[in-house]
């Protein structure tokens, strides 16, 4: 996501913000998030949002197309809500990026990841979790297990999807290379 402070319109963009500030003054702006992360700003009933509210000190209204308004007295208010904002709708997480997240959940499709600084959980499908097939998601992964994951994006539903198998890769690339020497002698 551009994570840049504006004072023009929208463009077509993802994921745009745009802000007005005054240093002394009252602070409003937008944020666009994924229409598929709205029920997880939300929550049950509210409760995710009215929790980013009463924490922030700032209010937060759902426009259409995925567009929030925040409305804050001070920019450290209106930050504090954006960050919490991001995090609810999954929007923290860089595309390619390795992360060490907690297994909250096994299905017999793959398990969820819970990643540190991200309210969504993040999909690890069984495709995904070892480089050669595995019978069952539990044969490697259990409930509670800490896991390295590579997160991939979103899915055509907006889901968050992550690999195991990309960060076994990435880990023993890295430890290939820091642990390889090179010799030789040039001719002139």
């Amino acid at each position: 996501m551009e994570d840049a402070l504006q004072s023009s319109s929208h463009s077509g963009g993802k994921n745009r913000e745009t802000t007005v500030a005054d240093k002394n003054a009252a602070m409003f702006g937008t944020l666009r998030i994924p229409m598929t992360s709205i029920g997880a700003v939300i929550g049950k009933e509210g409760s995710v949002l009215r929790g980013i509210e009463a924490a922030s000190g700032a209010k937060v209204n759902i426009g259409d197309g995925g567009i929030l308004t925040i409305f804050a007295p001070t920019t450290a208010q209106f930050e504090s809500a954006r960050a919490a904002l991001r995090a609810a709708a999954g929007d923290t997480l860089e595309q390619g990026t390795l992360y060490t997240g907690k297994v909250v959940g096994v299905k017999d499709f793959g398990a969820f990841i819970q990643i540190p600084g991200c309210d969504m959980r993040a999909l690890l499908h069984i495709s995904e979790i070892a480089p050669q097939r595995i019978r069952a998601v539990e044969d490697v992964v259990k409930v509670g297990d800490s896991v390295e994951v590579v997160f991939l994006g979103r899915d055509n539903r907006g889901m968050l999807k992550v690999s195991r198998k990309a960060a076994l890769a990435m880990n023993n690339s890295s430890s290939v290379s820091s642990s390889s020497e090179i010799s030789g002698a040039i001719d002139q």
